[in-house]
């Protein structure tokens, strides 16, 4: 691919750059990409080429305006970074060649096309002056978060391509998640799941909002509550089994597009468990779990024994729940199945409780409630 632009400009696309100079008094750039790509991408400006770096096969291209030039040296080192940490979960980049371009707007954000990677910045002057309207993909007081998120985009959107737009979740809840696990946060996402979960399901996709004119709802439910679901289910099937399941995935529907159900028979085929009822409640549907639990505490001798009894509503099948329990001497945790028509469980500590958690580790996306 061949483009040109007025002379001072540089033109930034996906792919390898194999040549750029001056002819006729303009600029010119050509990039070549030997993968598969849905569409064809270019930003236009004053970028400079600012070096490459290479591991293995993975090369990546940083490209930055007059202004953006040192945070583009940074990122650069934090793509390489994210870059081998994706690799590990997903298994190789789909495109060999990568470039970033680094911009300044009002709005942080970014683009993933193929073999290409846009974000944009605040500038300085905006930064602690004008407040952002907070949203449910916009994370951009966590470092990090925004260049996990579109790098993951190479593997799920671009790699992979969802089917329709009923199967948005497929790229931007897998992104989501990506960039949770890259800056360890999980936390905000519940806050948004739980205040629109009634708007609709997950496998709503683009329509989600549309009636309300609101757009956060979107966002809300398919990347946030969708990159929930996602974190549920790796506890569910074992991470060691998700993480050998997921990329044998990607690897199966490189550069075709895929849907819920192939990655349901993935992950069945993996696990050997049935997990349609978990994708009908959590994708196709609007309700999530609710833990309503009691708990006594009784001297064994020269322990103490809290047995808790734990009744769910709108759990699908069982799952993994932590029960923590916190005394004078430390914290003592378990990891337990709770099946779907709840259980009674026993934590026995050295010392008098003084704290009693359920989901301490929010790792799964459902309210608790203390009973009497």
């Amino acid at each position: 691919m061949r483009f040109e632009a007025p002379a001072g400009y540089l033109v930034v696309s996906g792919g390898e750059l194999v040549r750029q100079g001056m002819e006729g008094g303009r600029s010119f750039a050509e990039y070549r990409q030997d993968e598969p790509g849905k569409y064809v991408a270019a930003a236009v400006g004053r970028f400079a080429d600012l070096g490459l770096r290479q591991e293995g096969r993975l090369a990546v291209r940083a490209f930055g305006l007059p202004r953006t030039r040192e945070q583009t040296q940074s990122l650069l080192l934090s793509t390489e970074k994210v870059m081998a940490f994706l690799t590990d979960l997903f298994g190789p980049c789909p495109y060999s060649f990568m470039n970033l371009a680094v911009l300044e707007g009002r709005t942080p954000g970014g683009h993933s096309p193929p073999g290409m990677i846009l974000i944009q910045q605040r500038p300085p002057l905006l930064i602690g002056r004008t407040a952002l309207r907070d949203d449910p993909a916009s994370f951009y007081d966590v470092p990090g978060f925004f260049l996990a998120h579109e790098l993951a985009h190479q593997w799920w959107g671009q790699g992979v391509a969802p089917q329709n737009y009923r199967e948005r979740w497929l790229a931007e809840a897998w992104a989501q998640y990506a960039a949770a696990l890259w800056v360890r946060k999980l936390d905000r996402f519940a806050i948004w799941a739980w205040r629109h979960t009634d708007a609709g399901p997950v496998n709503l996709g683009h329509r989600l909002g549309h009636l309300r004119g609101d757009p956060q709802i979107y966002r809300a439910i398919v990347y946030d509550k969708g990159a929930y679901v996602v974190h549920m289910l790796r506890a569910i099937v074992g991470e060691e089994t998700f993480d050998r399941a997921i990329p044998a995935f990607l690897a199966e529907h490189r550069f075709s597009k895929a849907g819920t159900d192939d990655l349901r028979e993935a992950l069945e085929a993996a696990s050997g468990k049935a997990l349609q009822p978990y994708f009908t409640s959590w994708i196709y549907g609007t309700a999530l779990p609710v833990l309503r639990y009691t708990s006594k505490t009784e001297a064994a001798g020269s322990a103490y024994r809290t047995v808790v009894d734990v009744r769910p509503r709108n759990l699908p099948g069982p799952v993994p729940l932590q029960i923590a329990v916190t005394t004078e001497g430390g914290r003592e945790e378990q990891t337990v199945t709770l099946a779907a028509e709840g259980g009674h469980f026993t934590v026995t500590t050295p010392r008098p409780p003084r704290k009693l958690e359920i989901n301490g580790d929010r790792a799964l996306l459902a309210r608790v409630e203390r009973g009497r």
